[in-house]
Parts: structure tokens; sequence; C-alpha cells
């Protein structure tokens, strides 16, 4: 049998030139093409554009309960945390979370770790501390604060703010009670009661 003996080229590799696709039928064939996946990727980048924004709209939620200017007082407060009346709240900006003025409490429907604060300027008994607190579900948060009034009945500014984790359905709002005594009286002239989702609970 006849063997076969394969030897190794030293000469290069020849080159290859660019093709002219000008003068080849090839260059109208791939054009189109190229336009046609151009203008797909282009309509698959602006839906995962506009998903994105959806999904993060629906992800967002806040409320927000306030007053402005009120003049109506709220009576008859003893030791014993009673709710912040709702006479006086207006709804102001909110998302995917029911600002409830009825019920003088802010609902949640998305469950996560919410953001919430309080801002408020109000008069009441003279010589008198009042404690304001944040509530969920009826018990207290522990967010809050303490602040005397003046002997003069003066209008008294005070604020808190902390985060709560909260889940669907659970329902957030203000407690009031006196540092001592009974049938105390408190005026909550402006206020801004906010809850804004920071870390949504999958």
């Amino acid at each position: 049998m006849s063997s076969i003996t394969f030897s190794r080229s030293t000469d290069p590799l020849p080159i290859v030139p660019e093709p002219d696709f000008e003068d080849d039928s090839l260059y109208y064939w791939a054009t189109p093409v190229k336009d046609s996946v151009n203008r797909v990727q282009s309509s698959v980048d602006s839906l995962a554009s506009a998903i994105s924004s959806v999904n993060a709209a629906n992800r967002a939620a806040y409320g927000m309960l306030y007053m402005d200017d009120n003049t109506v007082a709220q009576g008859t407060i003893d030791t014993t945390p009673v709710q912040l009346s709702a006479t006086s709240f207006l709804i102001g900006p909110t998302r995917n979370l029911t600002s409830n003025r009825t019920d003088a409490q802010l609902e949640i429907s998305l469950a996560g770790v919410y953001d919430v604060n309080l801002g408020i300027s109000f008069s009441g008994s003279a010589s008198v501390g009042f404690l304001i607190y944040i509530y969920k579900n009826g018990v207290s948060t522990d967010i809050g604060f303490h602040r005397v009034i003046g002997t003069g009945g003066d209008i008294g500014v005070a604020s808190c703010k902390g985060y709560v984790e909260c889940a669907s359905g659970d329902s957030l709002a203000l407690y009031v009670a006196a540092d001592s005594g009974s049938g105390r009286e408190i005026t909550a002239e402006d206020l801004q009661f906010c809850a804004h989702l920071i870390d949504i609970k999958e």
C-alpha cells in the first residue's frame, strides 16, 4: 500500500479582499434587513423602557393628609391617647395608598417599609404638655413627640419622622394625649401627615 505524506506549507495565507457591495447583489439584500433589525431593536428598547416605567409606577406608593389654617378644636383630652380628630383633614398627593380623611388615616395597599413623618403647629390648653404619636393599626409605633404649650396657650411647633414596616391593609393614624389632667383641648392649626414607600416587600 502506498503511503501518503503531508507537508506543511510556509506560504502565507492569501488575503481575501473585502466584497464590493456596490457591485454585489448581497448589498441590496443586507441593507433592508439591517434596517429592519434596527427598527425591531428600537421597538424592543422602547417597549422595555415603557414596561420599566409602568413597573416603577406600580411599585410607588405615597399619601398625605393635612390641615391648613384649621380653627376647629378637639376637646376632652386626658392621659389616654385618642385619635386626632378628622374634622378638618384634607387630602394631599396620593398614589397606591388611600388617604382617608373620614377616618383620619393613611391606608396601606403595597406592603413594605414606609418613611412616615408628621409636622404640626398647634395651640391648646395653657401650660399643658401634649403627646402626639403615630400609630399603626391602633398600636403606637413609638414615633412621636412631647410638646408643652406655654402659659398663654401659644402655638407649639413640632415634628417627628421614622420608618414603619407595613402589610397590605394596615392603617396609620395620629393619636394625642395630655401628660396630665383631663378635659384638655388642642387645635391642630397646620399639619402634614405623610407616608412614602421606600422598600417594597416582595
